[in-house]
């Protein structure tokens, strides 16, 4: 099998090619990993089991569409369907951190102060986060998917509303 690569590059492309097409991914990048597991399958192939092409057709099938699901949903991540501070972002955030130490009567002075001084929207989500609403869905944090997701907002004005209640955290709290 070794030294016949020229055989299957083009196997290799039509494959990454058309996963590429599929999933609206970079051709180069699935032409690279189509190279990659075209290694690998020269180093798993069993001879009695059926012909190398028809083994390396199988494996490019089924690794470049699970490595395109995979680099898909990284894609949508990055993208803002799926928002979530980081752990440095997070443990540097004062009012995540302030809502996680403290338990919150929410008729206190500070919550009053907090529904004069925010808009409507902004306060709701200010409940929301001190309230610890969020963790009925067994999240570790509050995120600005789950402002996207409770209030249906999109994500600029779920930052917008997630960004007011920060800047009246830090300017009284």
């Amino acid at each position: 099998m070794k030294g016949q690569f020229e055989k299957y590059v083009n196997l290799i492309r039509d494959v990454a090619w058309k996963t590429a097409k599929k999933y609206n991914l970079d051709y180069d990048d699935m032409e690279s990993q189509g190279y990659f597991i075209y290694v690998m399958a020269l180093e798993s192939y069993d001879v009695t089991k059926s012909s190398f092409s028809t083994y390396l057709y199988i494996q490019l099938q089924g690794r470049l569409n699970d490595y395109a699901l995979k680099t898909r949903k990284i894609n949508e991540k990055e993208d803002g369907v799926v928002y979530e501070l980081d752990e440095d972002e997070y443990k540097l955030d004062p009012l995540l951190l302030s809502c996680e130490s403290k338990n919150y009567d929410l008729q206190n002075k500070f919550i009053r102060l907090a529904k004069k001084k925010l808009d409507a929207d902004s306060y709701k989500v200010f409940e929301f986060l001190i309230g610890f609403e969020w963790m009925k869905d067994r999240r570790k944090k509050p995120t600005i998917t789950d402002v996207m997701r409770k209030f249906k907002v999109n994500r600029n004005y779920a930052s917008v509303l997630w960004n007011n209640c920060r800047n009246f955290w830090k300017n009284f709290a």
